[in-house]
């Protein structure tokens, strides 16, 4: 997969990053080279698992798009046919859209109000309308968080465009013959197992959708009572809102909003007149409580192949087993009313049940690079747990698969579990001594453990096996700019900008060691070089402030900081250097605000808040609050000569009667 990292694709589109990964499928970040935009290719390459099916939902993805005009839909831009050195296939080029999906929002711990809740399901309803009042209706088949974006303006005061992407499952409505069970477990309706699509299929993923917004739960993992979702205990939402959401995931489609148009109507109208909402949602039966049936708590699994979807469950006999009687139920209430084939029908009971996964894999599982693919799409919504779940079971089914190890280490890296990522990567490289990855993935936790010599040992060892790796250059440059060997990472930087001079983090970090080696012209030149290629590169903002605020430019630092936090609500340095900022314009309100920001977030990197809102407090005359964070610095912090100056204010204070 590396190797595909700067090749030029119709000598056109240079590849810049990989975004994505399943069975024949490659999903890349790539430059336009005719326009400098960048833009998304889609790859289907020609492979031993290639189905038919892939071609043919590569097909329609690709003229759907093309007949597609919305501006929350990403735009066809080209298609061809390629060969690299993974195969032949076709490549399908669309807009790129730079944001965070809804996925990512909520693994980075934000919350959704019901006014936030309300501008995304506008936004989506009618962007859904536009694809199903089309002749005949585009389903997108795939509605989930993972696929909608916010732009980055969300969380200000107005929302940012919300975006519906990746229509690799879209189907027209009126489509005949053999259809493909696509979608993800948790956010498809019933009808939607047994191939039956209809406008209604995509309400109820939004449904699911809004439901895991509001509780913070995937939706597989609430209960159920006659497969409706048990969530209204679980959300502080108005109570015309609960039954909206009930309404939109009725397992019966006859119960179900039957169209967007009707769906946004219901929801304009409960909130303009609370008391007049016109729709009847489902209820549990009267009379008893409903028996709840607690969802497994490893989640079932949608495992990509290509485009066979196929169920696979991770979890164990411990959780939630029904009784016979109950399961026979379900069959005959699925068959019966939802008109839904036996083996589906069983398939979706075995997915509500829990029944071991070894006991269903060799009749509905395709193989190791579904794990790898459902890994890879866990780890890209930052749901680590879940990823090294899926690559571990890739190595039970193949132990001498030295790129799953790669992968399973760098998620243990993602979670600062750097013991059992070496681990991973020390395998990989028994299996493969030349897996250029495991060298500078190694490398990486190396250096985040801060052994920066054998951190450059293995970069130089990923050197030798491909001399034009820009990330070996990049990291070995942030392993000689931590040992301050400014010289060397300057050199590292300048190779890796020649191999690939359009990477924005390489002129980032160079900017930081022209910053070290006071040459600040040099250095706001690479952040402002950094911005041009990435306009939403959050540290760049950081950086050019830190250099404003080094000048006593203070207003132009703090709209720095500002453009960072519009991007990154959470980033913690550029609350602790707006803090500063704020303190040396005298300004020790604002200052307390935004250290306490960075605290909340997060106290370990925001240790030195302590001691700058200690200074605040003092300059406030809270002198009990002052030594509190003082004296709480001292214990805290490895910086002495900081710690030195908290004492001395500590005397102080206390000398003070």
């Amino acid at each position: 997969m590396a190797q595909l990292i700067g090749s030029i694709l119709h000598n056109r589109y240079r590849i810049q990053s990989l975004l994505g990964h399943q069975t024949g499928r490659r999903t890349c970040l790539a430059t336009d080279l005719k326009t400098g935009a960048s833009v998304v290719i889609k790859l289907l390459l020609f492979g031993p698992d290639f189905t038919w099916d892939d071609l043919k939902l590569f097909e329609r993805e690709a003229a759907v798009l093309q007949s597609l005009d919305h501006p929350a839909i990403p735009k066809y831009l080209d298609s061809f046919e390629v060969e690299t050195e993974f195969g032949k296939g076709f490549a399908l080029v669309q807009s790129y859209i730079k944001a965070k999906s809804l996925q990512q929002w909520l693994q980075s711990g934000r919350t959704f109000s019901q006014s936030e809740l309300q501008a995304i399901a506008t936004s989506l309803l009618k962007t859904l309308d536009y694809l199903h009042q089309r002749h005949p209706a585009n389903v997108h088949r795939d509605v989930k968080p993972s696929n909608i974006l916010l732009g980055s303006s969300s969380w200000c005061r107005q929302f940012g465009q919300v975006y519906l992407v990746d229509f690799g499952s879209v189907q027209t409505a009126a489509s005949s013959g053999t259809r493909t069970v696509v979608g993800t477990y948790g956010y498809m309706p019933l009808e939607q197992f047994g191939g039956q699509t209809l406008p209604a299929s995509d309400l109820y993923a939004l449904g699911a959708t809004l439901i895991y917004l509001a509780t913070g739960q995937h939706p597989d993992q609430l209960p159920q009572h006659d497969m409706r979702l048990l969530f209204e205990n679980r959300v502080t939402l108005s109570e015309h809102w609960i039954d909206w959401l009930k309404w939109l995931t009725e397992p019966s489609l006859d119960r179900r909003a039957p169209s967007t148009k009707q769906a946004l109507e219901a929801l304009e109208q409960f909130l303009k007149f609370p008391s007049s909402a016109s729709f009847e949602p489902s209820q549990p039966p009267v009379g008893k409580e409903p028996d709840v049936l607690e969802r497994p708590k490893q989640p079932i699994l949608i495992v990509s192949g290509g485009s066979d979807q196929s169920l696979v469950t991770q979890s164990d006999t411990k959780n939630g087993m029904h009784t016979v009687s109950s399961v026979f139920g379900m069959l005959f209430r699925g068959v019966l009313i939802y008109g839904i084939s036996y083996p589906i029908m069983f398939l979706v009971i075995i997915s509500c049940t829990a029944v071991p996964y070894i006991a269903i894999q060799q009749t509905f599982f395709k193989g190791v690079d579904d794990y790898l693919a459902n890994g890879d799409s866990f780890y890209q919504e930052q749901n680590y747990d879940s990823a090294i779940n899926s690559y571990s079971e890739a190595l039970k089914l193949d132990s001498n698969n030295d790129v799953a190890y790669v992968k399973r280490g760098d998620t243990y890296e993602s979670k600062k579990d750097y013991d059992h990522a070496i681990a991973d990567f020390n395998q990989a490289l028994k299996l493969d001594p030349k897996n250029v990855d495991a060298f500078v993935s190694r490398g990486d936790a190396f250096e985040n453990e801060k052994d920066y010599d054998r951190a450059i040992a293995e970069y130089n060892q990923a050197l030798k096996l491909n001399p034009k790796n820009v990330r070996a250059y990049n990291n070995r440059g942030i392993a000689f700019y931590y040992k301050q060997d400014y010289d060397r990472a300057m050199t590292d930087y300048n190779q890796a900008l020649r191999l690939d001079p359009k990477t924005a983090y390489v002129y980032c970090n160079r900017g930081l060691v022209y910053e070290a080696k006071n040459s600040h012209e040099a250095a706001m030149a690479d952040f402002d070089q950094t911005l041009k290629l990435d306009p939403n590169y959050v540290d760049a903002y950081v950086w050019r402030g830190m250099i404003f605020y080094n000048r006593k430019d203070y207003d132009r630092a703090i709209a720095n900081y500002n453009q960072a936090l519009r991007l990154d609500s959470r980033n913690v340095y550029a609350y602790l250097d707006r803090g500063q900022t704020h303190f040396n314009q005298g300004n020790t309100a604002a200052a307390i605000l935004d250290f306490d920001q960075a605290l909340e977030i997060d106290p370990d990197i925001a240790v030195d808040a302590h001691y700058f809102r200690g200074l605040a407090y003092k300059d406030k005359g809270r002198k009990n609050e002052a030594l509190e964070d003082l004296e709480k610095y001292v214990r805290l912090t490895k910086n002495a000569e900081l710690k030195q100056k908290a004492q001395k204010e500590i005397s102080l204070l206390r000398s003070i009667r």
